[in-house]
């Protein structure tokens, strides 16, 4: 069993240990970049300017996304999609037909 030594410095704490050893708050593990659960310890990988979520993101508010949204597989919107700019454009780049 791996010991983990905890410091800390003008109030920042810092935890460390050997490989593969993490840090369980409440029901929160944090494990290297990665935060999950005990079972799922991937849900949010952490990197530099990003964040990657595994599984399924479910927001309940208003969401701004400040750049172009990528999505791969099917998208089903369970309300109006409203286009603000002056002149918008819906494009479709595949070889296939497309139906509205």
């Amino acid at each position: 069993t791996t010991s983990l030594a905890i410091s800390s410095t003008n109030g920042h704490i810092t935890i460390a240990g050997g490989s593969d050893d993490y840090v369980d708050v409440e029901s929160v593990r944090f494990t290297d970049n990665q935060i999950g659960i005990n079972g799922d310890t991937d849900i949010i990988t952490l990197t530099s300017g990003a964040a990657k979520v595994t599984g399924t993101l479910n927001v309940t508010a208003a969401t701004q996304l400040d750049t172009t949204l990528g999505v791969t597989g099917a998208v089903t919107l369970a309300d109006d999609v409203t286009m603000t700019k002056a002149a918008a454009a819906l494009t479709h780049s595949g070889t296939t037909s497309l139906a509205i």
